[in-house]
């Protein structure tokens, strides 16, 4: 049993000395079930020659008083043992086996241990730390203050008016005549134990039939009851109801309005299940129950947590803030009442951004202004209407924001052939003046023959407003240039509009002629040739002398028909391919072609 959970309900038995003098050591409190009268004292020192208790009983009506009546048959003193009876605390011969079996089963449990009166009077005479031990000790456990020698309970108390119960002590072996303490208790009288305000409402968790049952009420309301806790009570059926907990469940909450969980590890998947909670005192007196109903299919059947999915700056202008971006499923918006967003400006703790009530929302702008170049997590939580609350990740992003510069205009191009080499000359506009940001310009372009445009990495940093980009290709090709203006924080703007240049070819390939077929004395050529963009067209060479040139042979021409030739004579045929920059192949083989005499 872990004493930290009872310290707020128990502040009751500390306050009983505030206000008092330390003279008054020993505070006899008591409750009632309206019948029998439960006692205990609660002491805050030990006086030199205190040996025990006397507690005695006498009606009361105003100021007349009755007789005292001795009700203990013997003094009771502190002690524990295993053979100890408590005929003197309680006399109920089933209520005393109760509390020697309990004795035992501590005991072998090691849970107890023996301490005999002289040394139990010894300890909390030198020590008052002691003594206040054994109060808390007492509160946390009724039986044990009977056990140890520290209440009493009056079991046959006649019908009658006003009682006043006292604390007689016992100094060196003399019974006082005057009560350390009163306690007085009207007959019929109970407790009031309603959880007055309060509710029990029930919330999923994240593990499969696992419940957590929430029970909220006034603190200070609690405080001034002796309460010890609740007992939380289960009925599957609607009738019988099982008591769940062992001891007192309880908080070491000191809020005023304060919540105490509990969790049913066993809740069932279909059906509804009736759950009430009572407030318990320390003397085992129990309060009107409050009850809820737990309905499985009210529920989400898989309430998963929510994900931040993005981070990011929402302009240029950093001042605009940073748009937080969250996924969750939009079949548990039902079951939530809203969602947290949480940051951390790393190493500081998290503090609570925005609490959002739109459930449909997914994402947030944070426009709080953040220290440069510092590193910032972000959290989401949904919580659920019973307070249920499931967290995301965490997302971190370095905050340095890029502030891009303005995007380059203008941008041309022309083809430059310098001492064997050639080159596209790029260049464009000059910055104006409101451009205080750029520093200088990246290229990207294309590989010949493709649109996609890749950063040309390996090139310096432009600073002027020309470039000269040398090509290599062979055949004629397209390239395709696009430029980017870059901050001294190395941010890149928006890429210029792209820029498209067809290079000519610099050589063609040699053609060849495949087939040729004669028909009488016609003869007609065959041919094949790769696509080339700036192809024009095919010259055809008769016996060295030109009979066909590019304008009659385009660029698709695949085949030439001659003339009706002479009979009896051999013709040789040669084909060239020209581009359209006027570059020409080499002739292709010759073709020898003997028309027979007719």
């Amino acid at each position: 049993m872990k004493v930290k959970r009872y310290i707020y309900f128990l502040i009751s038995l500390l306050i009983y000395f505030n206000g008092h003098s330390q003279n008054e050591y020993a505070k006899l409190i008591g409750e009632s079930d309206g019948i029998s009268v439960k006692l205990m004292w609660v002491l805050n020192k030990w006086p030199s020659g205190l040996e025990g208790f006397n507690v005695k009983r006498r009606s009361t009506d105003g100021n007349k008083k009755g007789k005292w009546d001795e009700l203990n048959s013997s003094m009771i003193f502190p002690e524990i043992s295993a053979n100890k009876s408590y005929t003197n605390a309680i006399k109920n011969f089933d209520e005393n086996q109760r509390l020697f079996n309990k004795v035992q089963k501590l005991m072998l449990s090691n849970k107890l241990k023996e301490v005999k009166k002289n040394d139990f009077i010894k300890r909390v005479s030198s020590d008052p730390n002691a003594v206040k031990g054994v109060s808390f000790a007492n509160a946390l456990d009724y039986d044990i203050a009977l056990i140890s020698g520290f209440a009493f309970v009056d079991l046959n108390v006649p019908a009658g008016n006003v009682y006043e119960y006292g604390l007689f002590p016992v100094i060196n072996g003399k019974v006082s005549t005057d009560p350390v303490s009163l306690f007085e208790w009207k007959y019929g009288n109970k407790p009031d134990l309603s959880i007055t305000g309060g509710s029990l409402k029930t919330a999923i968790t994240s593990v499969k039939n696992k419940i957590q049952l929430k029970i909220i009420f006034n603190g200070n309301d609690i405080r001034n009851k002796h309460a010890a806790g609740f007992n939380i009570y289960k009925s599957e059926d609607g009738k019988f109801f099982s008591k769940m907990n062992i001891s007192p469940v309880s908080s070491s909450s000191s809020a005023d309005a304060s919540v105490v969980s509990y969790f049913d590890n066993d809740a069932k998947e279909k059906g509804t299940t009736v759950y009430s909670v009572a407030l318990v005192s320390i003397f085992g007196n129990e309060g009107p129950r409050i009850k809820t109903i737990y309905d499985p299919e009210k529920f989400p059947k898989n309430l998963t947590s929510p994900v931040v999915s993005k981070v990011g700056f929402i302009s240029q202008n950093y001042h605009d803030g940073l748009k937080v971006e969250w996924t969750f499923d939009k079949l548990n918006e039902p079951f939530i009442r809203s969602f947290l967003l949480e940051k951390a400006v790393l190493p500081n703790k998290f503090k609570v951004v925005a609490i959002l009530s739109n459930v449909s929302a997914r994402s947030y702008t944070d426009k709080e202004i953040m220290p440069l170049s510092s590193y910032i997590q972000y959290r989401i939580t949904a919580i659920t209407e019973d307070e249920l609350k499931f967290r995301s990740n965490e997302f971190m992003i370095y905050y340095l924001p890029e502030i891009k510069p303005q995007k380059p205009t203008g941008l041309a191009g022309k083809l430059i052939n310098e001492k064997g080499k050639t080159f596209v000359e790029l260049s464009w506009n000059s910055r104006p003046e409101s451009d205080t940001l750029t520093s200088g310009y990246k290229l990207f372009a294309s590989q010949a023959g493709n649109r996609k445009l890749f950063l040309e990495g390996s090139l310096p940093l432009i600073k002027g407003y020309t470039f000269r980009y040398e090509v290599f290709n062979v055949l004629a090709a397209k390239y395709h240039f696009s430029i980017t203006s870059v901050s001294k924080l190395n941010a890149m703007s928006e890429l210029s509009d792209t820029l498209e240049i067809t290079v000519p070819s610099r050589t063609l390939p040699l053609p060849n002629i495949s087939v040729y077929t004669l028909d009488s004395n016609r003869v007609t050529l065959n041919w094949d040739y790769p696509a080339i963009d700036d192809l024009k067209g095919f010259r055809i060479f008769q016996d060295g002398n030109l009979v066909a040139n590019e304008f009659q042979l385009g660029k698709t021409a695949k085949k030439f028909s001659t003339p009706s030739l002479a009979f009896s004579r051999t013709y040789k045929f040669e084909l060239m391919a020209v581009s359209e920059s006027g570059v020409i192949s080499e002739k292709s083989i010759m073709r020898e072609v003997y028309i027979l005499k007719k």
